[in-house]
C-alpha cells in the first residue's frame, strides 16, 4: 500500500509517494521501501550494482525518511531505508 505524503518546500507544495512503509513492532523499525525495476547491467555484478543503486536513490530515501518521521513525531522507532528489486527478488537495505 502506498503512503502519499505532501510538505511545503521553497514555497512550493511538493507530494511524494512511498511506496512501502510499515512498522515492525517486534524489532520496533519502521521501514521505508522503494520498489524499483532496474537489473544489473551486462556484466556488472551485484555488489557493484547495489553500490550504484544506493547512490542513484540516497537522496530520495532520505527525504522519504524525513518526511516520516515529521509524520510520525511522536515515535521513537529508528527508520530502516531499503530498495526493492522484484524481477531480482532482491532487497538492499541503505543508510
Amino acid at each position: 500500500v502506498e503512503m502519499s505524503l505532501s510538505c511545503v518546500e521553497a514555497g512550493d507544495v511538493k507530494r511524494y509517494v512511498i511506496d512501502r512503509t510499515f512498522l515492525d513492532e517486534r524489532e520496533g523499525v519502521r521501514w521505508v521501501i522503494d520498489y524499483k525495476t532496474a537489473e544489473p547491467a551486462v556484466g556488472e555484478s551485484l555488489p557493484a550494482f547495489e553500490t550504484r543503486q544506493r547512490a542513484l536513490y540516497r537522496d530520495q530515501l532520505n527525504r522519504y525518511a524525513h518526511l516520516l518521521k515529521a509524520y510520525y513525531a511522536d515515535s521513537e522507532a529508528p527508520i530502516t531505508m531499503a530498495l526493492y528489486f522484484p524481477s531480482l527478488q532482491h532487497l538492499i537495505e541503505c543508510s
